[in-house]
């Protein structure tokens, strides 16, 4: 009764709602543990520089304990909306892909054991794996940046190789298990099982480094600039770029 349930929530032909919201909610869980092994790293590398710029402060002029501990959150502030943004897209993507992707490899390959969990494992990563790990990246990057073509770009030749190389380090050997002894109802379970740890490493690399290049504006006129005398003016003008 129990197992029977579970399939109806959770298997393969399951309810989708139902796994959408809980992939959601893993995915945003991920994300906000990921956020806070980034604070805590940023806060510890950050404490030496402040106690050597503690100790060149004068005397006269100590540092309270409270402007260390605004320097320290300074370094990182946890972002609610990326915790937000990555949970939407765990909801609205990867668990819809999930639903399909696992009830098309259990119709094309029925049933467990190894040689099934063998098929289905060489499938899902060698077709399924790339395609999330695309998806992700570029859903991410685009919702941050406002879906600045060079900032998705960026991301993608910058980090998808090697997320995907990581990725095929750790999940052939789950996925193997997965669908070679894992009932088919409790496959999505154990796949998000492991994925909650995964999801956390894709959380950062997702998130780290995203730079949005804003379009280039109109350029205003050229206003006339004070000249020093002594200084001959050059006939060509190279403006510098915008900081």
């Amino acid at each position: 009764m129990v197992l029977h349930l579970v399939s109806l929530l959770h298997g393969p032909a399951g309810f989708l709602p139902t796994i959408m919201a809980e992939v959601g909610i893993l995915m945003g869980v991920s994300d906000a543990v990921s956020q806070h092994i980034e604070i805590m790293v940023k806060k510890k590398a950050c404490e030496p520089c402040l106690s050597a710029r503690k100790r060149k402060r004068s005397k006269l002029q100590p540092v309270t304990k409270e402007e260390l501990e605004q320097q320290l959150d300074g370094a990182q502030q946890f972002d609610y909306i990326r915790m937000l943004r990555f949970g939407a897209i765990g909801a609205l993507f990867a668990g819809p892909a999930f639903h399909v992707g696992f009830g098309l490899l259990d119709t094309v390959f029925p049933g467990t054991g190894l040689m099934v969990g063998l098929q289905k494992t060489v499938v899902e990563q060698a077709i399924y794996s790339p395609i999330s790990h695309v998806a992700i990246l570029t859903l991410n990057a685009g919702a941050a940046t406002k879906w600045d073509r060079k900032a998705i770009e960026s991301k993608l030749r910058k980090d998808l190789v090697p997320l995907q190389l990581r990725g095929w380090q750790v999940w052939p050997a789950a996925m193997l298990i997965n669908f070679a002894v894992v009932p088919l109802e409790l496959q999505i379970m154990f796949h998000r099982s492991v994925g909650l740890a995964w999801d956390i490493y894709v959380a950062h690399v997702a998130n780290t480094e995203l730079v949005h290049t804003p379009e280039m504006v109109e350029e205003q006129p050229n206003t006339p600039k004070s000249t020093d005398l002594t200084t001959p003016t050059p006939l060509v003008e190279v403006s510098s770029p915008i900081p």
